[in-house]
């Protein structure tokens, strides 16, 4: 069953409903991605490249206002509720991952609980970031709880808004800001520990884990070298078994990373994504198809690996 687990669904409307509520337009290059493709012109599309099913999140359209806990709730609910009317409508064709407003802990477990028993939603998706503050601030550690006592999936996605200096010359920011993104959010979770008190919630990291998989020896000699220096590291045990546990799409579309990512972490722990509206979902199959990786890695990652991870059921 081919599952595609990072893409997005956007509507104009459902764009100017979340602005409305943060209460300024978010910055967006043109119009809002895909708002002009309807559900049926995508699903086609789904069909032209033999995708099962997609799951569809908000990715950066978060409905994070730290300043109001109610505008917050309510982005959230408008984007899930938008999200699940999608699903029930397309019989089985698309799944969800849910979004939750935080940085307000008691509203995000609220809706996490909406998301995963009311609306059947295959897991999470959180931002990279949320106002500001990382995925380990002390103040999540109860959601992280209580996602890890479920043992949902968690899909990450960059806020795209990387505050690296020297970025925001030619189109830096969206070649490779997401990716840095991706990148120390998932090296947060590993070395602050995160990770290691919590083991039994599943990480999505897209974008080929940002720069991860190209770091793995770098990252493993950096460790040894601080715990050699006495410096402390809330880890316990290796950063690798951690990464290795966490999963990875394949929204990169290059051979080489594609390899690298497999070697690092397991072709079992690599995913199929899409990114759509962002890429074409053709080019994204095409691309793990002509990898030239063996042939059972491929149908590992485009057939398998997303099935047993999010057990959901084979379209209508």
């Amino acid at each position: 069953m081919r599952i595609d687990v990072h893409a997005h669904y956007y509507t104009q409307d459902f764009a100017d409903r979340m602005d409305g509520l943060r209460g300024r337009p978010r910055q967006r290059n043109g119009r809002v991605a895909g708002a002009g493709v309807s559900i049926q012109q995508r699903t086609e599309m789904l069909d032209e490249a033999g995708i099962d099913t997609q799951v569809i999140c908000v990715g950066a359209e978060q409905p994070y206002f730290p300043e109001s806990a109610e505008r917050a709730r309510d982005g959230a609910r408008m984007a899930n509720d938008f999200y699940k009317e999608t699903v029930e409508k397309n019989a089985g064709r698309y799944a969800a991952f849910g979004c939750v407003p935080l940085p307000h802990v008691d509203e995000a477990l609220a809706e996490a609980s909406r998301c995963l028993d009311q609306l059947g939603f295959a897991g999470i998706n959180l931002a990279c970031s949320v106002a500001g503050q990382p995925l380990d601030a002390p103040a999540f550690e109860p959601f992280w709880a209580e996602i890890d006592r479920r043992g949902a999936v968690v899909f990450l996605h960059p806020n795209m808004h990387c505050d690296a200096p020297m970025m925001g010359d030619y189109g830096l920011e969206g070649t490779m800001g997401g990716c840095v993104e991706d990148a120390i959010a998932g090296l947060r979770i590993t070395y602050s520990g995160l990770a290691s008190r919590f083991t039994n919630f599943k990480l999505i990291i897209p974008h080929l884990g940002g720069f991860i998989p190209f770091l793995w020896q770098r990252i493993d000699d950096a460790t040894k070298r601080r715990r050699a220096a006495g410096l402390d590291i809330p880890l316990q045990g290796s950063p690798m078994d951690v990464l290795r546990r966490f999963y990875y799409d394949t929204v990169n579309n290059g051979a080489n990373a594609l390899r690298c990512t497999i070697e690092a972490v397991g072709v079992d722990h690599v995913l199929f994504g899409t990114d759509y509206p962002y890429l074409t979902h053709k080019e994204c199959v095409d691309s793990v198809l002509n990898s030239g990786i063996p042939r059972d890695h491929i149908q590992a990652i485009l057939d398998e690996n997303a099935a047993k991870l999010l057990q959901l059921g084979v379209p209508a």
